[in-house]
């Protein structure tokens, strides 16, 4: 379990990292190529369009060829993206790799943030704090890096540096092992088959090696129960367990054992995410699911959302995207603005932005302990309610406030710091049993978000000024202090499974 905390971690640096660097890089990059604010946002909308897609296929190709294999998949293109952007090559071949990049880190923290709220069922708020200082940390140091390698003329050797993290995480991936979460990582989703014919046992995914289920024959009582022997839960980061839906029809007159599926589904609905049934114990009669009428074996389990989760659904998806567009203009845009508004060369200018993510990663380290004292709702609000504070009075200081913009920039990040984190387990409470669906779906709509705000940034930035830009993030600041309170006063729902109702655990 630690090997697996300490290698989301890594994977989470790499991808902050990925997430900053076109901002602390676009003012050289723009001298470079000769451009605008509007052509070089371009770079930025096109990596979160790529952002988006990772997300959004993150679940599907998780459940098709394991989470292991996304994240190796995941690596490889943000790798090679970050090899192509190496050699500086024309403008047009940037803005076509952007969208590679841009689906390399999109998957990887849409997979990685889901496997480990799966993973770790308590002390859940804590793993994903540490996950987001670690990204936090990732986007403190590419900008006082690229300010370094500005200020010695070889701000290109950011990319190789970046190419040189998402390979080592790549190889990573590929090959350690996780012990008892290794169901949940697996290279393949695990889907035991019992084929006809055979011996009357066959394997099926268990943390501590297979597990035997026993089939029934045709002369079998058919309410005898699959012999399924128990493995057992982590103590505090065990996966949470699910029940083994195991179905059978016997073939009339056939007198031999008939195909049986034992789907170890999680909660999300993906193979691995849960551990197998055989680790809580529990075994259903043969020829039916959680006691209900038999159904065909090849007939999957599709969770789905309960009726009324819609709402709220649909007003996190709003949050996500506007919190996550807000972010992105403010960081990617803050380098611009301090040389706008307080003269700054390219290499202070950027180390500016390495303030705000260096407040922001103070404020993750306390992320548990906060929720924990206050909870996830007072928490949310303080915070939301603290940064639209913090911007609009940023937005309303002079060209000669230096001083109060470098303080309020520190303010912003330690007030953003949580927001993210803590309103997707929010979100995921709220909607139990839907973890991969859900999150995919918010991480989703922040890469939207992320896409669009940073191109309208940068045609306000060309048409106006600075101080219209700040303007516009402290317009966002509230609407999303709006959605959450909308939010808060929602009620979720138990998610449902097929046609039958399923339980949230």
């Amino acid at each position: 379990m630690r090997k697996l905390i300490l290698l989301g971690c890594l994977s989470y640096f790499v991808i902050g990292l990925a997430h900053v660097v076109a901002g602390a890089l676009l003012e050289p990059v723009m001298k470079e190529y000769a451009l605008d604010y509007s052509s070089a946002g371009q770079w930025i909308t096109n990596q979160f369009i790529g952002f988006l897609i990772g997300v959004l296929a993150a679940p599907a190709l998780s459940s098709r060829i394991g989470r292991r294999s996304t994240l190796v998949l995941a690596m490889g293109a943000l790798t090679i993206a970050e090899a192509v952007y190496s050699t500086l090559p024309p403008w047009d071949i940037i803005l076509l790799v952007a969208p590679v990049a841009g689906f390399g880190f999109g998957m990887t923290e849409a997979v990685v943030g889901a496997l480990i709220m799966d993973v770790f069922v308590k002390g859940k708020a804590s793993a994903m704090g540490w996950l987001e200082v670690c990204f936090g940390v990732g986007a403190l140091v590419m900008p006082g890096v690229a300010s370094l390698l500005i200020q010695g003329g070889i701000w290109p050797m950011s990319f190789p540096v970046l190419t040189a993290l998402a390979g080592i995480c790549l190889l990573l991936w590929m090959t350690l092992s996780f012990g008892e979460a290794e169901e949940a990582v697996a290279y393949v989703p695990r889907r035991p088959v019992l084929l006809e014919g055979s011996s009357g046992e066959a394997p099926a995914p268990g943390l501590d090696g297979p597990v035997m289920v026993k089939q029934r024959t045709d002369g079998e009582d058919a309410g005898e129960k699959g012999a399924v022997p128990a493995g057992t839960a982590g103590e505090d980061g065990g996966l949470a367990g699910e029940r083994l839906a195991s179905s059978a029809e016997p073939a009339a007159g056939s007198g031999r054992g008939t195909a049986v599926m034992a789907d170890a589904r999680g909660e999300s609905g993906h193979p691995g995410h849960g551990a197998a049934a055989a680790r809580q114990g529990l075994a259903e009669p043969a020829g039916s699911i959680a006691g209900s009428s038999p159904e065909p074996a090849d007939r999957p389990v599709r969770p789905r959302y309960a009726r009324g989760s819609m709402p709220l659904l649909m007003a996190g998806m709003l949050f996500f995207f506007l919190y996550v567009g807000m972010e992105m203009v403010f960081a990617n845009y803050l380098p611009s603005v301090m040389t706008a508004q307080a003269g700054l060369k390219e290499a202070e200018a950027s180390a500016v932005l390495s303030l705000f993510w260096g407040t922001m990663v103070a404020g993750r380290l306390f992320i548990g302990a906060a929720t924990k004292a206050a909870g996830y709702r007072t928490y949310l609000l303080a915070s939301v309610g603290a940064s639209l504070v913090s911007l609009v009075l940023m937005s309303g200081v002079s060209e000669s406030g230096l001083s109060w913009m470098l303080v309020l920039v520190a303010l912003a990040g330690l007030f953003m710091a949580g927001i993210f984190a803590v309103a997707l387990i929010y979100v995921n409470e709220k909607l139990p049993g839907m973890t991969d669906r859900t999150t995919s779906l918010m991480v989703a709509c922040g890469g939207l978000g992320g896409a669009l705000f940073p191109k309208l940034a940068g045609w306000i930035l060309d048409a106006y000024d600075w101080h219209v830009l700040l303007q516009m993030t402290a317009a966002m600041a509230a609407m999303l202090l709006v959605l959450l309170l909308a939010l808060l006063a929602m009620r979720g729902g138990e998610r449902k499974s097929g046609e039958a109702s399923a339980a949230a655990e």
